[in-house]
């Protein structure tokens, strides 16, 4: 193919023009270099040669273009075609000869740079601006090129300092097996800041927009849709030089979720071909997009944020020996933040996840869900906050929970729930804590300042296979003013659980009573403080009788519920739980207040009681007593006390200061 130009020597620092075979006669009278319509990738490789090793700037003007092999982009070229430019693959191309399965140094491309040797990464300042490129592959077409081999539209390898503005690529091989091969529309791999800015990618065979390794790149008010599996991701590169994206962010971008997977994905690798470690994906961020299906973080990553975007899920999907750590989710408009846990998990974690400030919408399933349920994995968590969210009113049928935490025979620590709105009436609980095990702990909860209301409960503790029964350490629930469901408790148990250090303080509940305790353990204990309104008559603040109790404090409690488990106003027998500081408060009742205290659980414990406030006398009946089996002893006015111990067989008296009746 002969090559029409109007100069035959190399210059340097200058700009070119490229006319199409289609441009008007004004234009191709003046251009440079003059294009025929086939092979055109000659004359625009033979502009960009021209340019000399001082680089310059070719421009395409408006007109149909097309290639029959790639344009190669070298140093300090700036490649622009001006708006109106369509550029096409022939059907006789030989794009394939650069094309290899499965190695992304090796891509088939249409517009790449010069140098995409894994181990040099010479370019610089390299600049694509404007192509608007038909690959010509899109749906149900797959006939122009190989099934087994990497495409891309436009790809930048190993350049530092480069971009690809204004690009639009669609038709990239979408009916490649993703298997053997992959195709994407733009491609930044391995790059040191290059920019991504108002690029386009539609029908590719694999993602849309990615950055492969490298750091410092922007990808900025960028859009895609209907590829095979991505519109955007940010992964490791190919099996010849493995790294992960550190200081990448996706600002602005969308999509509108045709993917048969996710809209946007972070792939952080653990390790590379030889199952050598290699350094996470860190310190990427996704900001200000929308997107209509999901983002997905996946495997090994740190320091990823999200935030100011709107999209239905953010998936969370750990895998064996990898860790997602210090990741922020903060100020989406989404519906769910989901653990996508696969059941051959291993040796995995997360460690300081924060999901601060969202606004959760409509949902048929829970808000939160962070599930690790299987006991085949050990997914270990260390680290939660969820803290200032939305979790607004729901359109579904039934009920729909806020907060799932899942665990199998793992251990969680430190999860802080704090500041978070209820705003909708069929929220089936605010928080969910189960275990799939008898051997699942989480240790240090905090569930505090959150505001609104719940259909049923604030907190549900559950073992989720029968029979069996875990543990919670340290759970703090404190300065809550939350509504539950009038015939639910705040705290429903729905099987015996060991609490070892608990505290109930200053919080403000309305529902039907405080928990159903039967058949728990409690050890360092403590309902203090808490304003109780509206409980049902029938019920006291622990239902059922704990299977032991150490260290349990109920005390200064107000409002409507009963201090000790029974309402003001109900005199009828009442069972005392076992707990350290029992108080009486009989003001407004009609009649004297009878209760029982049962056996000890174990042997050293103590029941002390007291009476507070006094316009009835209270009747205590000891079940079994070394006096005898019942003996009653009568509280009658403010100030007295009792104190027993429980000796392995019978209660006994310590100390008995009670007014004479």
């Amino acid at each position: 193919m002969a090559v029409s130009y109007h100069r035959n020597t190399a210059v340097s620092g200058v700009a070119l023009t490229v006319a199409a075979s289609d441009a008007p006669a004004s234009v191709r009278r003046t251009a440079h270099f003059r294009c025929d319509g086939t092979a055109d990738d000659v004359e625009i490789q033979a502009a960009i040669d021209s340019l000399g090793s001082d680089g310059g700037h070719v421009i395409c003007a408006a007109g149909n273009y097309e290639l029959a092999t790639t344009v190669i982009v070298p140093s300090n070229v700036t490649l622009e075609f001006l708006p109106g430019n369509v550029v096409t693959i022939a059907d006789a191309h030989t794009i394939d000869d650069d094309a290899k399965a499965y190695t992304l140094s090796t891509i088939g491309c249409a517009i790449r740079n010069e140098d995409t040797t894994p181990a040099n990464d010479a370019d610089t300042d390299i600049h694509i601006l404007g192509v608007n490129l038909d690959f010509g592959a899109g749906t149900g077409n797959t006939t122009k090129f190989a099934l087994n081999k990497h495409y891309a539209g436009i790809m930048l390898r190993g350049v530092t300092r480069g971009s690809v503005r204004r690009c639009r690529v669609i038709n990239v091989c979408r009916e490649l097996a993703i298997v053997t091969g992959h195709a994407y529309g733009v491609t930044a791999q391995n790059c040191d800041g290059v920019v991504l800015e108002d690029c386009h990618a539609d029908e590719c065979g694999y993602e849309g927009i990615g950055i492969r390794g490298g750091t410092n790149i922007r990808v900025i008010r960028c859009s895609g849709q209907d590829s095979q599996v991505h519109s955007f991701q940010a992964s490791s590169t190919g099996v010849e030089r493995v790294e992960n994206p550190t200081h990448a962010v996706f600002d602005s971008c969308w999509s509108d979720g045709t993917e048969t997977s996710d809209d946007m994905i972070f792939h952080g690798r653990a390790v590379d071909g030889d199952s050598n470690a290699i350094d996470p994906l860190e310190n990427c961020q996704i900001l200000n997009s929308s997107f209509a299906s999901f983002i997905t973080l996946h495997t090994q990553m740190t320091g990823v944020r999200i935030s100011g975007c709107t999209t239905p899920y953010v998936f969370l999907r750990p895998s064996s020996d990898a860790t997602l750590k210090n990741l922020t989710i903060t100020n989406n408009f989404l519906q769910r933040v989901y653990f996508d846990v696969q059941y051959t998990c291993t040796t995995s974690k997360v460690q300081n996840l924060i999901i601060d400030g969202n606004q959760f919408y409509g949902s048929t399933a829970s808000k939160i869900n962070l599930h690790s349920p299987y006991s085949t994995n050990s997914l270990v968590v260390d680290g939660v906050t969820i803290t200032n969210n939305v979790f607004e009113k729901t359109s579904a049928a039934s009920d729909v929970p806020a907060v799932i935490c899942s665990i199998g025979n793992v251990t969680w620590t430190d999860i802080r729930i704090a500041g978070n709105r209820y705003d909708y009436s069929n929220t089936y609980y605010g928080v969910s804590l189960q275990s799939y095990s008898n051997s699942g702990i989480y240790s240090r909860v905090s569930i505090e300042g959150n505001t609104g209301a719940v259909s049923q409960n604030l907190l549900r503790l559950r073992a989720v296979n029968p029979g069996t029964t875990f543990t919670v350490n340290n759970l703090a629930i404190q300065g809550n003013s939350v509504a539950c469901g009038a015939a639910r408790p705040v705290i429903e148990i729905t099987s015996p659980v060991v609490f070892n250090g608990l505290r109930v303080t200053n919080n403000r509940f309305s529902g039907q009573m405080l928990m159903n305790a039967d058949g728990s353990t409690f050890t360092d204990a403590a309902i203090t403080d808490n304003r109780f309104e509206s409980f049902d008559a029938d019920y006291r603040l622990l239902q059922g009788a704990p299977a032991a109790a150490t260290g349990l404090v109920i005390a200064r409690n107000t409002g409507k519920a009963f201090q000790l488990g029974t309402k003001t106003g109900d005199t009828s027998p009442t069972t005392l739980p076992i707990c350290d500081q029992i108080e009486f408060d009989t003001t407004g009742l009609g009649a004297k207040l009878e209760v029982t205290l049962p056996d000890g659980t174990a042997c050293g414990q103590q029941a002390i009681m007291r009476m507070t406030n006094a316009t009835q006398n209270t009747d205590v009946s000891v079940t079994t007593h070394v006096d005898g089996a019942p003996t009653v002893f009568v509280f009658t006015a403010v100030g007295d006390h009792l104190m027993l111990v429980w000796n392995g067989a019978a209660w006994a008296t310590l100390i008995e200061a009670l007014t004479a009746a």
